[in-house]
């Protein structure tokens, strides 16, 4: 997958040196959030926003200017900064940016070695904490923290071992980016989470679909379906795994588990309404069923007789996906992620048919 972190990986690889940029705190409205990167390379090519187009040119400039000088900068941007108005900051918003030069040099504050070691606990599902110094002393000195090696609370200078492990479980706890404090000066905590799974149950043209958004809105995406005629790469090409099998093996071989994202697209009671059990008995956070109103109704009649109540099964959100009128495959597919993404965010209310966007509700089982 394209992330800044691994386009950075590529242009230091090819020689080039390279700097990142990371939203550490922004105020008001029309802002990336906090956590936000761009990338920058000595010859002045980005890759990704730090503000959604408002600053990007003048984060450029200045990363250049830190890949001069090899020092780390914080930059802030507002309503109120002149150099704000300058460079086109009109949305009444507030941001400041770190900026860091990437180096070869395993003593820096932000070496290669580091950003590798990030990209490798990241294709490798594992969650941790990026800590950067913002301030003082130890200005630019990154560190990462997974939590379950202390290798890294050791690799920590004592001052800060000391003095942030209270406020890290809160952190941690809560899964938000913010800056804490110590005597020695402000670190920025970032925490980084595996990338959440969505399952689906049929290698259909939807499937392809879905995978397709699935993919650029972050989802890890496989899928079973044990038709090999079905089941195949250039069918669903967006896939991260393709489990060529019947359902409830494929859920054995992936463990399926409370936090995955499943979605029962095979249309075939075969395939879904096992998937459906086997979801259901382990609450995973979201099921999504492709079926009318009236398969809904036959299906959520077959599950009863396996011994769930009605309230179980009205945590299914059947007919699948927001009503936007969608007709093609590609809308219909849009229209799954976004109830998805209404779900996961809390949008949507304890109707699985109803949902809120703004002021509007559209009721999805139309």
């Amino acid at each position: 997958m394209d992330t800044e972190l691994t386009i950075a990986l590529d242009w230091l690889k090819d020689g080039k040196k390279a700097a990142i940029a990371t939203v550490v705190e922004k105020k008001g409205s029309g802002l990336r959030p906090a956590g936000a990167k761009m990338v920058i390379s000595e010859r002045g090519e980005m890759h990704g926003s730090v503000s959604g187009g408002c600053v990007e040119s003048a984060v450029v400039e200045e990363a250049i200017v830190c890949l001069k000088n090899g020092q780390p900068r914080r930059l802030h941007y507002g309503i109120s900064d002149d150099t704000a108005w300058s460079v086109g900051l009109m949305c009444g918003g507030e941001v400041d940016i770190f900026i860091q030069p990437i180096t070869f040099d395993e003593e820096s504050s932000f070496s290669i070695n580091l950003m590798e070691s990030m990209v490798n606990l990241i294709d490798s599902h594992q969650s941790f904490q990026l800590l950067i110094v913002l301030e003082g002393q130890y200005c630019g000195q990154t560190y990462i923290l997974k939590t379950t090696d202390q290798r890294f609370q050791q690799d920590m200078p004592a001052w800060m071992n000391g003095q942030i492990q209270k406020q890290l479980d809160s952190v941690m706890e809560k899964g938000e980016e913010c800056i804490i404090s110590t005597k020695k000066g402000q670190i920025f905590v970032e925490p980084y989470a595996p990338e959440p799974r969505l399952i689906i149950i049929g290698a259909t043209q939807l499937t392809d679909a879905v995978t397709y958004f699935a993919r650029r809105l972050g989802y890890y995406c496989i899928v079973i379906d044990p038709r090999r005629a079905f089941a195949t790469s250039e069918r669903v090409p967006q896939a991260d795994e393709l489990h060529v099998c019947w359902p409830m093996d494929g859920l054995k071989e992936t463990n399926l588990c409370t936090e995955d994202y499943l979605l029962l697209l095979s249309h075939d009671d075969k395939l879904d309404l096992p998937a459906a059990i086997a979801a259901l008995e382990i609450q995973t956070t979201y099921i999504g069923m492709l079926a009318s109103q009236k398969t809904r109704e036959k299906r959520f009649i077959q599950l009863e007789k396996e011994g769930f109540r009605r309230e179980q099964l009205e945590k299914i959100h059947a007919p699948i996906g927001l009503d936007i009128g969608a007709k093609s495959l590609a809308e219909i597919a849009l229209s799954i992620l976004s109830e998805i993404t209404a779900f996961r965010y809390g949008r949507l209310y304890s109707n699985p048919g109803k949902t809120r966007i703004g002021t509007q509700t559209f009721d999805s089982r139309r």
